[in-house]
């Protein structure tokens, strides 16, 4: 039988903290900017639907948010130079020592963190190691305004924006920004981005120089700032500073765990250093909190783009789990076939899902780097919105980890006017006047089902029956074998076989319908509406009748 690790699969919520709610203030009033502006969602927002048991609710163990950490001011071209792209994401850093501004203060921060906590919630930070944000305008008129071209100091023309037309072409004003010892760049008297993983200048980002083991001095920018925290480590270098900053939210905060941000970038020793710093700052936060009975591990989760369980990747040695990118496009594909009026290739649709599901159980059962699925991501494109509901069903009962992505719960639709950029669209405001509450029902009682059981994240699977479609899962547990029978795409009055998990006469508990059913000659009767989820009521508190 397959082996349980308590919190190798978390549920996952995924958010981006700008898109996610605005507390103090009319969030919905911001649907109408463009795409790449920020739209005002902040720490306090997040605190308070976390008080409000969004998340609970839907049984989530972890939120992942943007970095909290301060972004570039301004805005670069996008969408072909036609648009603003501001850091609305997280992903263009400025100063890793202090909030971004626009999510809120540093103690709406930590209220925020201590909020998810007190409810039993993780938080995970995403991160980036392997580069800074882009040179741009506001953020030099700021910090270095010598560095720009007087007559270009207020132009908000995309073109001069571009490829850095803006500053002047002078090694010795520009070095004051990071400067050569700390980044590979385009500037002017800088080392140029290279060709491999580890060098390359990845979409234009300037590069932080891990592979500098000289001792550097603060940025010079940083030293004049006001507001940062960051200040001289005597004998360190760049990835000495970087995983001082990144380790004090740990310290300081008690942050749980990192995402990390295109990981294939970044050496394997960076990792693995930054790994063992957090681990031993997540031990002084406790301890100064006096919480010696949390001893949970600080999670890592790395995004290799295109990894998947048939892929090997070298990240799976210093991860706790990789994302699975492949999960999106495999249910996709069975939901196209699932969904045509065809009851044989409803069946073929089911025989894939239940081959996809055994392949993920035993993965997950051997591989000591788990995966974490999803349906819906920031970095690939929304779930198509008219199969979410059935798609809903197939992630929550996925072998592994998952990660729910910011309202797929609710219908949330993309950015209508991209309709050529579907990652951008992905990244549309959280509507809150527009909520699927059927959809959101649906998502609630799955989430709760998972929550309660083990065997689904860890357990082994066996298909009971092909025709309905019937699966089971078991997992050992300390103190008992957590077990529970599944049928999807079941309608009507049917006969679910359940003989190789409950027993005869014993009484068991339909999660999705409410009610409560007896086993009679290894089956139990029912009617179905899709979904069956099946476990034993002896387990639960719920009373009722048969």
């Amino acid at each position: 039988m397959n082996r349980y690790i308590k919190g190798r699969n978390p549920i996952i919520y995924h958010l981006l903290t700008d898109r996610f709610y605005k507390a103090g203030g009319n969030f919905n009033e911001k649907l109408d900017r463009e795409f790449g502006e920020f739209y005002g969602g902040n720490f306090l927002g997040i605190r308070q639907r976390l008080e409000e048991s969004w998340f609970t609710d839907l049984g989530v163990d972890a939120i992942w948010i943007s970095a909290p950490y301060q972004q570039i001011m301004g805005w670069v071209p996008g969408n072909n130079g036609i648009s603003r792209q501001y850091a609305y994401h997280g992903y263009w850093p400025l100063d890793f020592t202090v909030t971004e501004p626009r999510f809120g203060t540093e103690d709406e921060f930590h209220q925020m963190v201590k909020a998810a906590h007190k409810i039993g919630i993780k938080v995970f930070i995403d991160i980036v190691v392997g580069h800074c944000g882009y040179p741009d305008v506001e953020s030099f008129q700021k910090y270095l305004p010598d560095a720009i071209i007087s007559e270009l100091q207020a132009e908000q023309n995309p073109q001069i924006r571009s490829n850095n037309k803006f500053l002047k072409p002078c090694s010795e004003i520009l070095a004051k920004w990071w400067g050569p010892s700390w980044i590979r760049s385009s500037l002017t008297g800088h080392i140029p981005g290279g060709e491999d993983d580890m060098t390359v200048c990845y979409h234009g980002l300037p590069r932080l120089r891990l592979d500098n083991h000289q001792s550097v001095h603060l940025p010079h920018f940083l030293i004049s700032k006001t507001d940062t925290r960051a200040c001289h480590l005597p004998d360190t270098n760049v990835l000495g500073y970087l995983v001082n900053w990144l380790t004090r939210w740990v310290s300081e905060h008690g942050i749980d765990g990192f995402r990390c941000d295109s990981a294939k970038h970044v050496p394997l020793s960076v990792w693995t250093e930054l790994r063992q710093a957090a681990s031993c700052a997540l031990k002084t936060w406790r301890s100064s909190q006096k919480d010696d009975e949390n001893i949970s591990p600080f999670w890592m989760l790395g995004e290799v783009y295109g990894y998947g369980p048939n892929r090997k990747a070298q990240q799976t040695q210093v991860f706790d789990s990789l994302i699975n990118f492949d999960f999106q496009a495999h249910v996709e594909e069975i939901l196209t076939v699932f969904h045509k009026n065809d009851s044989y290739l409803r069946s073929l649709a089911l025989l894939r899902l239940d081959e996809l599901y055994m392949q993920y159980a035993k993965f997950c059962d051997s591989s000591q780097c788990g995966i974490i699925s999803y349906l819906s991501s920031h970095d690939t494109h929304l779930f198509e919105r008219t199969h979410l509901k059935t798609a809903a069903s197939l992630l929550m009962l996925v072998p592994g980890g998952i990660a729910i992505y910011y309202g797929d719960e609710i219908g949330r639709q993309p950015i209508s006017e991209l309709p050529d950029d579907e990652q951008q669209a992905a990244r549309s405001a959280m509507d809150w006047n527009s909520v699927d509450d059927q959809l959101l029902s649906h998502w609630k009682i799955l989430g709760n089902f998972r929550k309660r059981h083990p065997s689904i994240e860890a357990g082994e699977h066996l298909c009971l029956s092909e025709d309905p479609y019937v699966f089971s899962r078991k997992v050992e547990l300390d103190d008992r074998t957590d077990k529970i029978v599944v049928s999807i795409g079941t309608t009507g009055h049917v006969k679910i076989p359940v003989s190789d998990v409950f027993n005869d006469e014993e009484i068991l508990y339909d999660a999705y319908s409410g009610r409560h059913v007896k086993v009679s000659n290894g089956t139990v009767e029912l009617v179905a509406g899709d979904l069956v989820l099946l476990e034993s009521a002896a387990h639960l508190n719920f009373r009722g009748s048969l």
